[in-house]
């Protein structure tokens, strides 16, 4: 097996606030849009993010992100009108910082902690 990229997936209902919502999350308008109802976003050479429309309700989807500063991306994403809920490693591994889209997908931004 070669695996080229790997691409994370949400589901919407309303695909065009569900886009409207990852755009503001991440700063910046999907990379592609390579069919009907999805979005792409390239967030490194090997990694992304989808979001798909689907018409009913799917289950809650949680998305992790590794990234080296939690209080940097809780900075960001609150200068765009959105709050991350922080919290900071005091017995365990790692710094979170966790948002809940308007669909219930959990996007969580992890950090190791040494």
């Amino acid at each position: 097996m070669q695996i080229q990229n790997v691409l994370a997936h949400v589901d919407v209902v309303d695909f065009d606030l569900g886009v409207a919502w990852y755009e503001r999350l991440l700063g910046r308008g999907p990379d592609r849009r390579p069919m009907e109802n999805l979005a792409e976003w390239q967030l490194t050479d090997t990694a992304g993010l989808q979001v798909y429309r689907r018409r009913t309700r799917a289950p809650a989807t949680v998305v992790i992100a590794v990234d080296d500063d939690v209080d940097a991306v809780a900075r960001e994403v609150g200068a765009r009108g959105l709050a991350l809920e922080v919290q900071h490693a005091t017995t365990g591994r790692f710094d979170l910082g966790t948002i809940t889209d308007p669909f219930g997908n959990v996007i969580t931004f992890a950090h190791a902690v040494s």
